[in-house]
């Protein structure tokens, strides 16, 4: 019943059936689910849990690290052919990736009521905020680092290196991404954007929406892959370009509804992909899209003046694999700073990344590369194909690009 409703567009009461007595995340039972399966699982354990502490404080304290050479293949089917572990992002046969960690740490919960529901229904978002807090952090954290980096240094390729000390100011409770007085205002800033937005969309199209249950399950749907773009492009502070990594979703277009149908036939029919009439299994064809790279950056030359977000011009850039390789290369050659804010689409749920060089917790001289995940639930999602991949995206220059292209590139 979940997957049949589409992964972006599914409500809290789609969960009502999952109990915990039933499935735990860590059973046989469990692992025999698909990925977004148990993807709604896990956020419905982590709603559980966080209704049982309303009244203790909404920070989270969990870290969880995953050594980039320990992360598991994805499993992807070929048309014509069995499942096969999926060619690297590069299209590089045999390359293997960065050596480096990914590093998860939870920040606020977004499920703690007695912080967030006042706004919530305010603004009528969805019960799943996951979505709106990416969109405040994709703002917040460039912010931040600003503020808690005093002498920003980067390495030849350009990544930023950050103390210890530094993550831990950016994630402090006071001034930091733990902190409600810092985070709650750009939330309520995305929240108010959604809602606007969604209400122009049922303005113009008041056929489709001609009763008042209708009018809100649409104002309270998911957040959707499109309207984080949207925001983004609309958003992004000068200096900061954020790149966000999203699932192909064409081959879920016949579950599509409204604007989200038609955004994604305009924007990833070209990305291909094939799923069958009644089956959840898709395909992928030689030269089709698993993921792309949706980019939004403010234009060389404009003002980096806090305060003129609204007013400067930004580009948007569209890039499957080989379009990034390409991006990355041209930037090396000019010395250009690596990306480091990365949104990324978990297909079910959203967390921000920072790309960078993380000071070891053993030796204070060595620094690894990291991909820093910002989250607001209590689960773990570190094994999941999307954070593997965007820290394969982040340090693509630290691999062995040398090697003639793969016939088939699952991108």
């Amino acid at each position: 019943a979940i997957l049949a409703q589409g992964h972006k567009k599914v409500s809290e009461e789609s969960f009502s059936g999952l109990h915990r007595t039933e499935f735990d995340l860590r059973s046989d039972a469990a692992e025999h689910l698909s990925e977004e399966a148990q993807m709604a699982l896990a956020l419905k354990l982590s709603l559980e849990e966080s209704q049982t502490h309303l009244g203790e404080h909404p920070q989270l304290y969990q870290e969880f690290r995953l050594p980039r050479s320990e992360a598991s293949p994805e499993q992807v089917a070929r048309v014509g052919g069995p499942p096969c572990v999926e060619v690297d992002i590069y299209g590089v046969e045999g390359t293997r990736p960065a050596a480096g960690a990914l590093l998860q740490i939870n920040t606020l919960d977004q499920f703690h009521s007695p912080t967030f529901r006042k706004s919530a229904e305010e603004f009528m978002s969805p019960n799943s905020t996951c979505g709106l807090f990416t969109m405040a952090h994709s703002i917040i954290v460039p912010k931040l680092l600003t503020q808690a980096v005093e002498d920003a240094v980067s390495t030849a390729s350009g990544y930023l290196r950050l103390t210890r000390n530094e993550l831990e100011t950016l994630v402090s409770a006071k001034g930091g991404l733990r902190d409600v007085d810092v985070v709650l205002p750009e939330l309520r800033e995305a929240m108010r954007w959604l809602h606007e937005s969604r209400e122009k969309w049922i303005a113009g199209h008041a056929a489709d929406f001609p009763w008042t249950t209708e009018h809100n399950a649409y104002l309270r749907a998911w957040v959707a892959n499109y309207e984080i773009s949207d925001w983004l492009c609309t958003r992004v502070l000068p200096g900061s370009a954020v790149h966000f990594v999203r699932y192909n979703q064409w081959p879920e277009h016949a579950d599509a509804t409204h604007e989200e149908s038609v955004r994604i036939a305009k924007e990833e029919r070209q990305y291909g992909g094939s799923r069958a009439d009644g089956k959840e299994q898709i395909s992928y064809a030689d030269g089709d899209v698993l993921f792309w790279v949706d980019s939004s950056e403010v234009e060389k030359g404009a003002a980096a003046t806090e305060g003129t977000c609204h007013e400067v011009k930004r580009t948007r850039s569209k890039r499957c694999a080989s379009h990034w390789r390409a991006f990355r290369h041209d930037a090396l050659n000019h010395s250009a700073l690596a990306p480091m804010f990365f949104p990324v689409d978990l297909n079910g749920h959203f967390v921000f990344c920072l790309a960078c060089e993380l000071q070891s917790e053993e030796d204070s001289s060595a620094y690894e590369k990291s991909l820093v995940v910002f989250n607001t639930t209590s689960s773990r999602y570190l094994d999941w194909p999307s954070m593997t991949r965007t820290f394969d995206l982040a340090f693509l220059d630290s691999l062995d690009d040398g090697h003639p292209a793969s016939s088939w590139t699952m991108l």
